[in-house]
């Protein structure tokens, strides 16, 4: 019996690793394995219990530096481990199921916030809100209802809500997956592509989905005008993105050069420390009452200041 369970958790972790792998056994094995089943059962129930929590980063025009959107970011205040991010723990909530009610909640939390700062003057009602999802949520044949739904109960109109799905989610051709993101273009849901770059066969799969944008890997804004092989990558993809009418989001943006040298390659608009960390929602309403006014001193001729240097 113990060679059976031994040889079953080397076998999970060859799947877990892809496809045409083998694993030797070790203790370190059924350690993991073990701390994951606690990981999965403490997060079935860190919803009920509050544990679960929203910040939010700006995305801005690179050119005048309003918040065009936010993108809401997942944290979880576990009670042993302190606060941890999504890494920690979305592929233990993909196993369990937990994604399911977990990504609904997000979504439902986000537009609410949303609705709320707009009805207070601090957005522009245009602004959208970004929330990532998975390949298992996407493949739930109910996403699109709940989601759906979960707008109407906030006021939001589907062009606000931006959903992305990683380049992988795309390539892994998925039926269920493409109906749904195919049925939420249609509902005029926008959809982003997130760390476009980092994929195989990226440009044939553009054209199968209705993207508005594609959000440019941080691993290629690292070295943006300090190395030249990186410059002519960025500006090929913005103009390949244009192209299709499609928008540009720089993320993991962490200096005024950056930012500059975006702008000159072309980019529509920066998130990252730069412009500003994860904040939670009063932080956020600061924030874009600040923009907003450093936005209109520029267009007037002023020097305030604000996230886009000049």
């Amino acid at each position: 019996l113990t060679l059976l369970v031994n040889a079953d958790t080397a076998m999970y972790r060859a799947k877990q690793r892809g496809k045409g792998r083998c694993e030797i056994y070790s203790e370190a094995m059924r350690t993991q394995a073990r701390d994951r089943l606690a990981l999965g059962s403490q997060l079935e129930r860190a919803l009920a219990r509050a544990e679960l929590s929203l910040l939010y980063q700006p995305i801005v025009s690179i050119h005048t530096g309003r918040v065009v959107a936010v993108e809401a970011l997942l944290r979880w205040q576990h009670p042993e481990r302190g606060l941890l991010t999504p890494p920690a723990f979305l592929d233990v909530a993909e196993e369990t199921g937990a994604i399911g009610p977990i990504g609904d909640w997000v979504i439902a939390t986000a537009a609410r916030t949303l609705r709320r700062l707009i009805d207070e003057a601090t957005l522009e009602r245009s602004v959208a809100m970004h929330v990532n999802v998975s390949p298992r949520q996407l493949s739930d044949a109910g996403f699109v209802e709940r989601t759906t739904g979960a707008l109407a109960a906030a006021s939001i109109d589907p062009k606000q809500l931006v959903l992305e799905f990683t380049e992988a989610t795309a390539l892994a051709g998925n039926p269920a997956v493409t109906r749904s993101l195919n049925a939420l273009g249609r509902l005029d849901v926008r959809l982003s592509i997130d760390d476009f770059g980092t994929g195989y066969s990226s440009l044939a799969h553009l054209r199968d989905f209705r993207a508005a944008q594609l959000k440019l890997d941080g691993t290629f804004i690292r070295n943006v005008g300090r190395d030249a092989a990186d410059d002519p990558i960025v500006r090929s993809i913005v103009q390949l993105a244009h192209s299709l009418d499609m928008s540009v989001v720089a993320e993991w943006v962490q200096s005024a050069e950056q930012m500059q040298r975006l702008r000159l390659l072309g980019c529509d608009h920066a998130q990252g420390n730069h412009v500003c960390e994860p904040v939670d929602a009063d932080a956020l309403r600061d924030f874009a009452l600040r923009s907003a006014a450093s936005a209109r001193s520029r267009h007037s001729g002023g020097t305030g200041a604000g996230p886009i240097p000049e």
